[in-house]
């Protein structure tokens, strides 16, 4: 009683938080007689049980009360408007920049406050599986934005089993696929508002969704292609039904849904209807046939061992990430950083099935952080200009996709400041892609625009609307969606231009697929959509309006644009129309990264184009021995921005033979007799002349 009389009284005098050893000192001096190091960490717990206040450890390791679940639920409300408004529609935090999120929040703690209330909410909405920790970010489940997923993930929702819940839907939800997810035993998973999807390498799709009926319950719906391990769907079902039983969940039923109409079928009318054995049966409320899984949910419990040690590994898993978040908050302090922005750019990947991503890792590890001047222990940016795969290969955008989160988690980077975009071999051809007319009026009812048309004889070949823009699903699928946790744009050709600001560093990313209009039948298609440039400046405009005028950027601080796409704008195989730089200069950007380079000449790699924007070029990362010319080494570059933004220095790095060494690439001021791995680029500022070193 004297202790929690104590610990009301901090409370009521405005204090924000108290350590355990503090408040154990204080009970020791005024209550000696009765003191008991045991009865304040049980009543510290007791209190955080009934939520009178919140009671964590920090990543000092120090067991500290917070007193003010004010403070608390303020602070939390700011993060997760903050990561519902994040500008690229993921609703997520970076945690590099955690803290950034707070510089507005009106009435700020002091800051040693502010530091132990922010660690506190971090454990709160981790522990509690409100949000997951996913390469570099935090993933808020049930935030994510109502947009229809494509066409082709349509078709999936084959509902094979659905539990109907009453509850605080939302938190349920979110520490349902945060568990699946932390779990780590259901593959790569994919996010959509309401949908969770799940593949491993090999085989099918599996996950489950979300239906709120609006009036305090809901239902969770699972579904299984058919290519899924049936031990696999077993584990899903047994671990679904154990976490929501053990979370408490209220009135929790399994019931068969219908794959067509997602449609319930009632529990007595399974009984007369479902014959012993029986694979299918046909649903009373759309008359078609339904597949029926035979899993009696009554029996799974709590006590399945199984799911239990795996229950018990996602709890460590989530304390160890709260850990980890809050130390790099804690380490991070109030300093600003002063060396150099550095930006990785890599290209021409060309993984394949075979590609061991953790061996090209490391020679690239070796080449960035061992040595006598290391070039980089640590990264702000990754641009991959193209070409993950080699042939469209879906085993070999798995690879490449892991090869970045290698990076990612090596380097402090994070998904949001992956600056990915397609390549010529990331394009898959489809057969189905083009429509067969055997005459010019049907051609014509179905593509008016005759250029588009490929003629073969009597045979029309008329790009499919629908399925056309399907070459470059598994970039998506395979790559793209499972690091970022949105798909690549499919069925838009303007949103072919996306823009990425980073407001803390003055950097913004304006990222275009230059491969849209490529396929079997047109390999030198390549060029960079005006819409999708149009699109891209806009976005990039709104976004820095938007910053300046919430308060989290200044008006008139220096900014750099730098365009990134896979196709070269110079040299034999430049696109054919680069007309689009021009647009880019009026519009600030003063750098454009690419891909492609097959001619290793200083003049392709690093130069200023005559449209007024400095070109840097990358060559082949890590493209096999027969996809090079001979003599041609893999190339890499690594730029160093200064933090004013008023020059770049781009390194040039080399690999002359497969898995060989990775040293400089000396092809720089050779006239002068000091050949440097290196270039120097000034930037002036804006309506200024560039120079170039």
């Amino acid at each position: 009683h004297r202790i929690h009389g104590e610990i009301r009284r901090r409370a009521r005098g405005g204090e924000v938080s108290v350590t355990l050893s503090e408040l154990e000192r204080h009970v020791r001096a005024t209550h000696g007689d009765a003191y008991d190091a045991a009865a304040v960490e049980q009543v510290a717990e007791d209190l955080d049980r009934m939520g009178e206040i919140v009671y964590t450890r920090l990543a000092s390791g120090e067991q500290t009360l917070v007193l003010s679940l004010e403070e608390v639920e303020r602070y939390a409300g700011w993060l997760l408007s903050a990561a519902r408004s994040n500008p690229r529609r993921v609703p997520a935090l970076e945690e590099r920049t955690l803290e950034l999120f707070l510089l507005n929040i009106p009435e700020r703690l002091p800051q040693a406050q502010e530091l132990v209330v922010l660690e506190a909410v971090v454990g709160l909405l981790i522990l509690h599986g409100i949000c997951f920790r996913h390469e570099g970010v935090l993933i808020f489940p049930s935030l994510f934005p109502q947009v229809e997923a494509p066409p082709d993930q349509r078709t999936r929702d084959d509902v094979s089993l659905s539990y109907a819940y009453q509850g605080a839907d939302d938190n349920i939800y979110a520490s349902l696929v945060a568990s699946l997810v932390i779990s780590g035993q259901f593959g790569q998973h994919r996010l959509w508002a309401n949908r969770v999807e799940f593949k491993i390498p090999g085989e099918g799709v599996y996950g489950l969704r979300r239906v709120p009926d609006g009036a305090g319950s809901a239902h969770i719906g699972l579904f299984f292609s058919d290519q899924v391990d049936p031990s696999r769907s077993e584990l899903l079902i047994r671990f679904v039904t154990a976490h929501l039983r053990t979370h408490g969940v209220g009135a929790l039923r399994a019931e068969l849904a219908c794959e067509n109409c997602q449609r319930l079928i009632p529990r007595e009318i399974l009984n007369v209807k479902l014959t012993p054995g029986a694979t299918d049966l046909v649903c009373p409320w759309c008359d078609l046939r339904t597949r029926v899984v035979h899993n009696d949910v009554g029996a799974v419990t709590t006590e399945d061992s199984e799911v239990r040690r795996i229950l018990d590994d996602v709890v460590k898993a989530a304390r160890d990430t709260t850990l980890h978040v809050n130390s790099g908050i804690r380490a991070r302090g109030p300093g600003a950083e002063t060396r150099p922005i550095r930006i990785l750019h890599l290209s021409d990947l060309h993984f394949t099935a075979s590609t061991a991503p953790g061996t090209k890792l490391q020679w690239l590890l070796d080449d960035l952080t061992k040595g006598r001047q290391p070039l980089a222990e640590r990264l702000d940016y990754l641009v991959v200009s193209g070409d993950m795969t080699d042939r469209g290969s879906t085993a070999g955008l798995e690879n490449a996709r892991a090869f970045v989160s290698q990076l990612i988690d090596r380097f402090g980077l994070s998904a949001e400041r992956c600056i990915l975009v397609p390549g010529n071999h990331d394009v898959q051809d489809l057969l189905e892609a083009y429509d067969v007319f055997y005459d010019a009026d049907s051609a014509r009812a179905a593509e008016p625009d005759q250029s588009n048309w490929l003629c073969e004889g009597r045979l029309i070949l008329v790009p499919n609307a629908a399925r056309y823009p399907q070459r470059l699903r598994q970039f998506s699928e395979a790559f793209f969606h499972p690091l970022l946790q949105k798909p690549y744009p499919l069925d838009q050709e303007v949103e072919q231009g996306m823009a990425y600001p980073f407001h803390e560093t003055g950097i913004q990313f304006l990222a275009f697929n230059s491969c849209w209009w490529i396929d079997q039948f047109h390999r030198d298609r390549a060029r960079v959509s005006m819409d999708a440039v149009a699109h891209a400046v806009r976005e990039a405009d709104r976004l820095h309006s938007d910053a300046v005028q919430q308060g989290r950027l200044t008006a008139g601080a220096p900014l750099l644009r730098i365009a990134v796409c896979h196709h070269a704008v110079s040299g034999r195989e430049m696109m054919k129309d680069v007309a689009f730089v021009e647009h880019l200069q009026r519009n600030g950007v003063k750098l454009l990264l690419h891909g492609d380079v097959h001619e290793m000449r200083t003049e392709k790699v690093g130069y200023r184009h005559d449209k007024g924007v400095h070109v840097v070029g990358a060559g082949s990362f890590a493209s096999p021995t027969e996809g090079l010319p001979a003599a041609t080494p893999r190339l890499y570059n690594l730029l160093e921005v200064a933090r004013d933004l008023s020059w770049v220095r781009v390194h040039t790095r080399r690999q002359t033979s497969v898995d060989g060494l990775w040293d400089g690439w000396y092809e720089w001021d050779r006239e002068n007799g000091t050949a440097r791995p290196y270039y120097d680029i000034a930037l002036a500022p804006e309506n200024g002349a560039d120079t170039f070193a």
